[in-house]
């Protein structure tokens, strides 16, 4: 395989991982508590990791000291409150609704982006955010104007709107600090243990509440999988595409993972894709392709 294909085959990979990290979220929301799913998502990450990246984490000491309070917040936004407020938001919301509200994070980006660094945005820029905000309006509300007017909201889908606002800050930090000397499998590994250190003890106190799981197959597997494929192989081929490709290209493909989602939430969790569904997921995709676009011809990072 030629190397100029990597950076497609990685972004590819990763979207898909975690869409199926949020169908399996939607399908054991009533067996497997929200902080569960993180505590031992991570722990299982951090079994495979930490076998082969310790040595490494060792020769890179000093860089992690170095930027150990940027890897904190880094860790605090990215593997611990985004998954919470992620895992809580499917417990109320369907995976559909989720995913689609997750097609906003490249143009949540652009408002930050615009916000705290003032960078640019322009008149096609503009339309995409408003088009692809409309979209969301539209899933959200159930198509129901009066719904989304008296501010009515489910509150799953403020919680995944609010996810993924955090994941957009999350990005931005990670595109502009990351950690110099600091390689792709020691960066995951890091942030995988910053993310157990704020869940375990919220986990532990909920676990005093009688809040767990219960060990059966599939919730087994089920942590396995996000363990295995959602934590290591997504963040490790996200990192190493965006390395390779860079942030725009790799923002381009951040939105496949609603339509990985969508299709798995239909064939496995018996979902119904309705007419606001069609109409709210046009918009969000018209949007984002024209703000990608725009994005592009821009120049800007």
């Amino acid at each position: 395989m030629k190397r100029s294909v990597w950076p497609y085959v990685l972004l590819t990979l990763a979207p898909l991982f975690w869409s199926g990290n949020v169908v399996l979220a939607r399908a054991v929301r009533g067996d497997i508590a929200p902080m569960a799913l993180i505590v031992w998502r991570w722990t299982i990450a951090l079994a495979i990791l930490l076998p082969l990246t310790g040595a490494e984490l060792w020769r890179q000491r000093r860089a992690l000291r170095a930027h150990w309070r940027i890897l904190g917040v880094l860790g605090f936004l990215g593997t611990f409150l985004y998954q919470a407020l992620s895992y809580q938001a499917l417990t109320a919301t369907t995976a559909l609704n989720a995913l689609l509200i997750t097609a906003t994070a490249p143009l949540l980006t652009a408002l930050l982006h615009w916000l705290v660094y003032r960078e640019t945005i322009t008149r096609r820029l503009g339309v995409a955010i408003c088009l692809s905000l409309v979209g969301v309006g539209i899933v959200i509300s159930r198509g129901d104007v009066q719904l989304l007017l008296g501010l009515r909201l489910n509150p799953g889908d403020l919680l995944m709107l609010a996810a993924t606002l955090v994941w957009a800050g999350y990005c931005i930090l990670l595109e502009r600090y990351r950690p110099a000397g600091v390689s792709s499998t020691g960066l995951v590994s890091v942030l995988a243990l910053v993310g157990l250190v704020f869940a375990l003890p919220v986990y532990l106190w909920q676990s005093g509440g009688g809040v767990g799981f219960t060990m059966v197959w599939p919730n087994i597997l089920t942590l396995l999988y996000m363990g295995v494929f959602a934590s290591v192989l997504g963040y490790l081929c996200w990192n190493e595409g965006v390395r390779r490709g860079g942030a725009n290209l790799a923002g381009l493909f951040y939105n496949l993972l609603p339509v990985f989602g969508v299709g798995l939430a239909i064939v496995f969790l018996g979902e119904d894709f309705t007419l606001y569904h069609g109409i709210g997921a046009a918009l969000v995709f018209g949007g984002i392709v024209l703000g990608t676009h725009a994005h592009h011809n821009s120049g800007s990072a």
